[in-house]
């Protein structure tokens, strides 16, 4: 309902699940998210849809679940925020990706993304010390890994955020 509905009355529950997430220190970090993130300078990028889809469609999912975590990190950890909407684009629409493997996902989305030049400029001056991409489902993390590919095709991107942390936020599993 959230995802293809847009149902705000969700918002305040997505919101509470992801703060037990939290809560619970998930297995998949080695460190704590309160020291990874503590005292830093973090950039949000929410994976981008076409902005046709986002027109017919009237809002974006992971852009409006990289809201809510903002809201959640400002709360619980001494953390600049900020959230770049515009640092990547999706070019076109690809098919349906639920029905393919990992290897297919992977190579069919390859050129689907690019990073915005415009915005690089804004997002380095930002200097960011950690960079979380939000995405509002993973299947096969081929989305997000395709993303940070892109990301880090920039130059002065990679060159800022070279051993510094890069964080995929996901809210379900498909």
């Amino acid at each position: 309902m959230y995802k293809y509905a847009f149902a705000f009355q969700y918002q305040r529950v997505i919101e509470e699940l992801i703060t037990q997430y939290f809560r619970l220190d998930p297995f998949l970090l080695s460190v704590p998210w309160n020291q990874l993130l503590q005292n830093r300078r973090i950039a949000l990028v929410p994976v981008p849809m076409t902005k046709k889809k986002e027109s017919n469609r009237g809002f974006s999912p992971a852009f409006e679940l990289t809201v809510v975590l903002a809201r959640i990190l400002s709360k619980r950890y001494e953390v600049q925020l900020q959230v770049f909407p515009s640092l990547l684009t999706k070019n076109d629409d690809t098919e349906v990706q639920a029905h393919k493997n990992r290897r297919q996902r992977l190579l069919s989305l390859q050129r689907t993304y690019s990073v915005n030049e415009v915005a690089v400029s804004e997002f380095c001056s930002y200097e960011p010390q950690a960079l979380i991409v939000v995405d509002d489902i993973l299947t096969t993390g081929a989305t997000t890994t395709v993303v940070i590919e892109q990301v880090a095709k920039s130059k002065s991107i990679r060159e800022l955020l070279k051993n510094k942390p890069i964080i995929r936020f996901t809210f379900a599993n498909a």
